[in-house]
């Protein structure tokens, strides 16, 4: 059986973060995907080799920063 973890945004560790860690405990082999992710806040806790990125990654860094705004949120 084929397992994939998603979660919305990699940009902070926070409550939602830890409990990605945890299901990634029990499927070490799962790929995490994921719309924008920040390698220098959560590089050391999710390895860039297991995130699968949308195409929001590719947008310029001052964009990813203010993530919220591109889906028309505060």
């Amino acid at each position: 059986m084929k397992v994939a973890l998603v979660h919305d945004f990699l940009v902070k560790l926070g409550g939602a973060e830890r409990v990605l860690m945890a299901l990634m405990e029990m499927y070490p082999k799962a790929d995490i995907f994921t719309l924008i992710y920040d390698e220098e806040k959560v590089g050391d806790v999710f390895p860039k080799e297991k995130v699968k990125c949308s195409f929001l990654q590719k947008y310029p860094k001052f964009l990813r920063k203010r993530y919220q705004y591109l889906f028309g949120g505060e």
